[in-house]
Parts: C-alpha cells; structure tokens; sequence
C-alpha cells in the first residue's frame, strides 16, 4: 500500500477510532441527534509518477511527475441508535496545488465513509468507502479517478491487517486493490 493512501487508511480509522469513544474538537449535535465533529490531518505530501509499473499511473503522460502536500479536513457524524449500533459518517477533503514539469496543477480530493458497528462484534466497524481524486491543468482534466469499496476496520477486519477495502466499482485506476499499490489516486 502507498504511504499516501496508508496515511488515509490511518486518518479513516483514528476517525472511527474517535467516533467509538474519543473526542475530536468543535463538537456539537446537530437537530437529528448526530454528534458533529471536525479535524485535519496533515499535511500529507504525495507524487504522482507516469508509468506503467508498480506504484505508477499509466494515465499521466510519459515522463510527468506531479507533487503535493494535503490537508485533508474532515466531518464526522456519530450517533447511536436505541439497538446500541454507532452509526458514523466521515466526510473528508482536501483541494490544492501541485507541482510537476515545470507545470501547476490543482487538485481536488474527496472521500465519504459511512459506518456502523454490531452488538455481535462491537469493536469492528463495516460500510463503505468513496473515494475520489482530480488534477486539472488549467481547465483540462488531467486524472479523475476513484472507487466505491466495502470497508471494515477493526479486529474483525479480514486478513489481520485491521482493515481491508474490497472495492465495488473503481475507474481512472486510483491503486491497485486488494493491497492498495499508488497509482492514479496519490492520496
């Protein structure tokens, strides 16, 4: 896995982590009794290198390498149902500039995980993740990539890595699943 989408991995489940008991700052419930919250995480610096081999995006053109730095911001939603199930909702972004060639790019990250643990295992979180990038050179659309996983985190998580992403529909070659290789998508 890249260090970037490690880094995402790591930010998702410190999320969860947080929603299942810690605390993060500018909590406040909002009218349907979701608990909100909010942090960043970063700055994650990231590369982008055209290629065809391991850890590289085929869609970038030959001899492009395109770096940055993120902060990745995040929302989370939490709330607990009358069954006892922790219901969350992480919503993160992060829009910036990167460099490469002699060029300027911007980029625009965005990623959703909706969760909820059981009664059965609570220390394990299943839902889905969305996650998706952009670079743009000028008004040109250089790389739109992403995907939609089932996502479980925690000691039930399949594998005994503590999480595992088990995609539903990807494009743009964003990385390389089921062990996640960088390619397409750097963060």
């Amino acid at each position: 896995m890249s260090k970037q989408k490690l880094a995402m991995v790591v930010g998702v489940i410190a999320t969860l982590v947080l929603a299942f008991g810690g605390t993060a700052s500018a909590q406040n419930d909002d009218d349907h009794g979701w608990t909100v919250s909010t942090f960043s995480e970063g700055p994650i610096s990231f590369s982008i290198v055209a290629g065809t081999g391991p850890n590289q995006c085929p869609n970038l053109p030959d001899g492009v390498t395109v770096s940055g730095s993120a902060t990745i911001n995040h929302v989370v939603k939490t709330r607990t149902d009358r069954g006892g199930i922790t219901h969350v909702v992480d919503r993160a972004e992060s829009n910036g500039v990167a460099t490469g060639n002699g060029n300027s790019y911007e980029y625009s990250y965005d990623n959703v995980v909706r969760a909820k643990n059981s009664q059965s295992d609570p220390d394990t979180i299943v839902g889905t993740m969305k996650d998706a990038f952009t670079l743009k050179l000028g008004h040109r659309t250089v790389l739109h990539n992403g995907f939609l996983a089932n996502l479980t985190v925690g000691p039930g998580a399949p594998g005994g890595l503590g999480f595992y992403l088990l995609p539903i529909y990807a494009f743009g070659d964003p990385f390389a699943f089921p062990n996640g290789g960088g390619r397409c998508d750097p963060i």
